[in-house]
C-alpha cells in the first residue's frame, strides 16, 4: 500500500522541513555551499580561537560546522519564503486583498512579486491605453445610430491593442457583438479590463500594491521563522555555540596564564 502523506495541518508542516533535517546536518558541501570560502571561513575562526592543542582544534572545527548549519538554516528560511510567493496561495491572498477574483490567481504575472522582472513599464502603458479607450467608447456612445462609423471605430480600437497583446483580439471581436447582435463599445473596454486585470491595479496604485506584497511576504517569513522544527534545530546549534565558546575561551585564558607565568 503507497503512503500518502499526512493528513493533519501539524503533520504537513512537520512533513515540510524534512528537507531540512537533512540539509542542516549533511556532511560535506551542500549544491549552494562554496568550497573555498567555508574553508576561508574556517581559518579565520581557527586564527581567532585555536590554539597548539589538539582539544582546541577540534572545538573549533566543531564550532565551524555549527556555523555551516546557521547558515543552511538561514538559507532554507530564504527559498521557502520564495517557494511560497511564487506558489498558487500567495497569488490567492493578493487577489482577496486587491478585491480581485481569486480564481484569477492563476493569471497572475510574476513581476509583481519580483522586482527583478520586467513588466511596471508595459503596465503603466496598459494604463494610459485604458484611458484612451474609455474617451472612445465614450465618442462611440454618441454614433451608435451610425452602424458602418461605429463598426469603423471599434476596429480601430481593437488595432490600438495590438501592441499589447494579439491573443485578446478574437475574444475582444467575439464580444463586440451582444446577443442581439447590436454593438455595444462598453464591451470591448470591458474585455480589456479584464484580460489586464493585475497590470491596470497595479499602474493604478503601485503603492497599495506594494504594501500588499509585502504583507504577504511577511506573514511567509513569520510563518517560516516560528516553525517548531526549524525553531528547535536553530536553539540547539546555537546553544552548541555557546558552550564550545565558552570552553574555548577559558582554553585561551589558560594559555595566556602559563605564558604570563613562563
Amino acid at each position: 500500500m503507497s503512503k500518502r502523506g499526512p493528513k493533519t495541518e501539524a503533520g504537513k508542516a512537520v512533513s515540510k522541513m524534512n528537507a531540512v533535517k537533512t540539509g542542516a546536518h549533511v556532511k560535506g558541501l551542500l549544491p549552494s555551499e562554496n568550497a573555498r570560502q567555508l574553508a576561508i571561513d574556517c581559518r579565520r575562526l581557527h586564527e581567532q580561537w585555536s590554539g597548539p592543542d589538539p582539544t582546541s582544534q577540534a572545538l573549533v572545527n566543531q564550532l565551524h560546522s555549527f556555523q555551516v548549519r546557521i547558515d543552511r538554516l538561514e538559507r532554507y528560511e530564504f527559498e521557502f519564503v520564495t517557494t511560497r510567493m511564487r506558489g498558487h496561495g500567495a497569488r490567492a491572498d493578493f487577489c482577496r486583498d486587491a478585491g480581485i477574483d481569486p480564481a484569477r490567481a492563476s493569471d497572475m504575472p510574476n513581476w509583481i512579486f519580483d522586482d527583478s522582472l520586467p513588466g511596471r513599464e508595459e503596465a503603466q502603458g496598459l494604463l494610459a491605453h485604458r484611458s484612451e479607450l474609455i474617451n472612445r467608447v465614450k465618442f462611440c456612445r454618441t454614433i451608435l445610430h451610425n452602424p458602418r462609423k461605429l463598426r469603423k471605430e471599434l476596429e480601430e480600437m481593437i488595432s490600438l491593442g495590438k501592441e499589447f497583446r494579439i491573443s485578446i483580439e478574437r475574444r475582444i471581436r467575439k464580444a463586440i457583438l451582444d446577443e442581439a447582435g447590436n454593438f455595444t463599445p462598453d464591451m470591448y473596454l470591458r474585455c480589456f479590463e479584464e484580460e489586464y486585470i493585475f497590470e491596470l491595479f497595479w499602474a493604478g496604485d503601485p503603492q497599495r500594491c506594494d504594501a500588499i506584497v509585502s504583507g504577504i511576504r511577511a506573514g511567509v517569513m513569520l510563518e517560516a521563522q516560528s516553525n517548531e522544527t526549524l525553531c528547535r534545530m536553530r536553539a540547539w546549534v546555537f546553544k552548541q555555540q555557546l558552550q564550545h565558546i565558552a570552553v574555548l575561551k577559558q582554553l585561551k585564558l589558560e594559555r595566556t596564564k602559563e605564558i604570563f607565568i613562563e
